[in-house]
């Protein structure tokens, strides 16, 4: 690149390596490497290219050579950093996977949501009134400046080709016709060249050209150019300025702005111009007395968005926001009852519904430029600050849920949640924590959370767009059991949180469960067969590639224009949504019936494999068929044996005919503790059936008591042995009119 002009080449690259579609790029990049190439070019271009070419040789000549190497610089720079992992350092994976991860990966979440995050923080009253009296403008002006010179950029691109083609096209069929001569046909080829290799001055915009364009006085415009150019550091050469943006200390990712000595200015590309917002005015902020009410507001935006995600993905939930609680100051405490701690501490989410827990802390921090480039004393403090800290905070909650039965709230008193069997973590971040959020298995190794509590760490903006996509609050609980499993992130390695979410919707993100383990919970189980064994051995851990051009495609033709008051377009798809379930009909009867534990029960019923649940969408068909009509009581009884929540015993049942309704409910929630008992499960669930009809009339919701009443003894003494426990296909076999057939042999012709 020595001797020729920075911008050209700059341009070239832009031209060449990012992804354009119709004359207008796209910017959903994800890990489209085109984008870091350009930035690698742009660095190597302002560091030895001069301001006025001075070599022979065009840039359109040497950029696809240049764009190969940086390609190649980029690869190697990926296996250096997996190679230099230190195995000693439990962080050394997630430093080696973030130098990768903010080496080559742009756009993890859509520009229009981290432009409405950044409007909220920066919009506010106070905060604006710190921003415009430190640097002359506000966020506003910041996007509307920034906007408008990518749009001059690629105005003025289109432009240029639209009229060079068009002159070209015109030329070429008058020479044909014998209108035009052969130098006039050069002289439209000639333009046409130059149009797609523009100078420096038809490469960049101006000052004044964006003052035009936005109305704004020319020296507010300048300062945002001035605030957001990158300007190379004289002391750092370009070899130490590469590797400096291989290890993932990126320049741009805060200035994106380069220009020339005259002071025209060219964005980069407009993937990193929200980040550069938002890093751009914090650092600002900083310097002011606002800082600190800056930052009680930036936790309180966090806490809206988290409670408003929320209450779409569970409605009917119970939910305190923002509130103290009090938990015993020490050991002597501890042995007290709840209504003598002393110690007040602050919780920032609690939702309750029916017997499931959701415990929820916000962190409004981010990581680092040190964390990025995989400083490891720093990663491991900013980790701990954000993830470790919220684990402990939820943990602290979840402790008390589950040794004292419930929470004395500050102000409203004692909170009764003995009835709560299964509880889930979840630490919401404000920025993008890219591949640490979807690295837990790491995070358990490197001590900065335990096994026994891993929450499930998401940003705002993936919190947001699940909870679009999510149809009914069973899926979202099955996701959190799925995602929150200790061994779910060894099994899927992934570097966007929306491929996990995604592949869940796809193939459901399943765990097989360590056989031994479940033996040792369920001690009726047979010893572990060979084949289970190798089904739980035969795991291997594999990546999950991108999931989201489906979902990018929903996105811009549909949701966005919806959110933008326009029309979807004809060629969008639908919205993502999880694998059809032949379940359906049977969970929409279960929340008809306001039964409690619904979302619970529904997702046990979705953890089924395809195969599991076509069974269990015939199990009331199966018992209503054999049950003569309905004068015979039938059952099928499942169970699912699971460790995150202690597992299941699910039902399906007819009452007889003449018999009264409530007291045969009263007779099965016995059956449902006394075998739940014997089994050693937590919770079970009935679907009542008429067998005339084959209508369910009623759907029961029991959780296992530890000690059993003197009826369900009873009930206890007459039942099978555990170890008797048959597989479903042999009770349907045992019931009438449902015997399997045999298969017929083809004849052999």
């Amino acid at each position: 690149m020595r001797g020729q002009s920075a911008l050209e080449v700059i341009e070239q690259g832009r031209l060449w390596a990012l992804p354009w579609h119709s004359g207008h790029p796209t910017y959903q990049a994800g890990i489209e490497n085109g984008f870091s190439c350009v930035e690698l070019i742009a660095i190597v271009a302002m560091k030895t290219a001069g301001s006025a070419a001075t070599s022979t040789t065009q840039p359109a000549a040497v950029i696809e050579e240049c764009l190969q190497i940086a390609e190649d610089l980029r690869h190697l720079a990926s296996v250096r950093a997996v190679a230099a992992a230190d195995e000693d350092d439990p962080l050394g994976w997630i430093s080696a996977t973030l130098q990768i991860t903010e080496m080559s990966m742009r756009g993890s979440s859509y520009a229009e949501l981290l432009e409405e995050t950044t409007r909220a923080l920066f919009g506010e009253e106070s905060v604006d009134k710190h921003l415009r009296a430190a640097i002359g403008f506000g966020v506003s002006e910041a996007i509307v400046v920034l906007t408008s010179l990518n749009d001059l950029q690629t105005r003025n691109m289109n432009r240029r080709k639209e009229a060079a083609l068009r002159k070209y096209e015109n030329t070429r069929q008058n020479h044909e016709h014998g209108i035009a001569n052969d130098d006039q046909l050069r002289d439209a080829t000639r333009q046409l060249d130059l149009a797609l290799q523009p100078d420096a001055v038809a490469a960049s915009v101006s000052v004044a050209d964006v003052t035009r364009a936005t109305q704004l006085p020319a020296e507010l415009v300048g300062a945002v150019f001035d605030r957001f150019t990158w300007a190379p550091s004289p002391v750092i050469d370009v070899e130490g300025a590469v590797r400096a943006f291989l290890t993932g200390d990126n320049p741009l990712r805060s200035k994106p702005i380069v220009r020339t000595d005259s002071g025209r200015a060219l964005l980069i590309h407009p993937a990193l111009t929200q980040v550069a917002i938002r890093e751009g005015l914090e650092a600002a902020m900083r310097s002011t007395s606002g800082w600190e009410p800056y930052q009680a507001h930036r936790g309180s935006l966090l806490e809206l968005r988290t409670r408003q995600a929320f209450e779409r993905l569970l409605p009917s939930a119970r939910a305190w926001h923002a509130f103290r609680y009090y938990v015993p100051a020490d050991g002597a405490e501890k042995a007290m009852e709840p209504d003598h701690y002393t110690k007040r501490v602050e919780g920032d989410h609690l939702l309750i519904v029916d017997d499931v827990a959701i415990v929820i802390e916000d962190k409004a921090v981010a990581l680092s430029a040190q964390s990025r480039s995989g400083t490891s004393f720093r990663l491991r403090k900013d980790l701990t600050g954000i993830i470790t800290k919220a684990a402990e905070q939820a943990d602290r909650l979840v402790q008390r849920i589950k040794e004292d039965g419930g929470v004395r709230i500050h102000g409203l008193g004692w909170i009764d949640l003995a009835g709560v069997r299964e509880v889930h973590t979840v630490a919401v971040s404000l920025d993008d924590l890219t591949s640490t959020s979807t690295a837990t298995a790491e995070l358990v190794k490197a001590g900065l959370i335990s096994v026994e509590s891993v929450p499930w760490t998401v940003s705002i903006h993936d919190l947001d767009l699940i909870a679009e996509l999510i149809r009914h609050p069973a899926e979202f609980l099955l996701y959190l059991r799925r995602r929150r499993h200790s061994e779910a992130t060894v099994l899927y390695t992934a570097t966007d949180e929306l491929d996990l979410f995604l592949y869940f919707f796809e193939a459901g993100l399943y765990v097989e469960e360590d056989p031994e383990l479940l033996r040792s919970t369920f001690t009726f189980l047979p010893a572990v067969g060979a084949s289970e064994r190798e089904r739980w051995r035969q795991q291997i851990p594999g990546v999950i590639t991108s999931r989201t051009d489906h979902l990018d495609a929903w996105y811009f033709e549909d949701h966005l224009r919806g959110r933008q008051g326009k029309t979807r377009l004809p060629s969008a798809p639908p919205k993502p949504r999880m694998t059809p379930t032949p379940l359906e009909p049977l969970i929409e009867g279960i929340d008809k019936q306001g039964t409690y534990g619904a979302y619970s029960i529904a997702a046990s019923l979705l953890s089924g494999d395809a195969r599991a649940q076509r069974r269990m969408a015939r199990h009331g068909v199966d018992v209503s068929r054999a049950s003569d009509g309905g004068s015979m009581e039938r059952t099928i009884t499942t169970p699912l044996l699971t460790l995150d929540d202690g597992g299941w015993i699910l039902v399906w049942a007819t009452c007889p005919a003449g018999r009264d309704r409530e007291k045969w409910e009263v007779e099965k929630r016995k059956y449902l503790r006394a075998k739940g008992h014997q089994l050693g499960v937590a919770r079970s669930a009935l679907f009542a059936f008429d067998g005339a009809t084959g209508e369910m009339f009623g759907a029961y919701y029991e959780a296992i008591p530890d000690e059993l009443t003197e009826s369900e003894q009873a009930v206890a003494a007459r039942l099978q042995p555990a170890t008797a426990m048959q597989s479903t296909e042999h009770v349907l076999k045992k019931l009438a009119g449902q015997r399997a057939q045999p298969r017929r042999r083809r004849k052999r012709r």
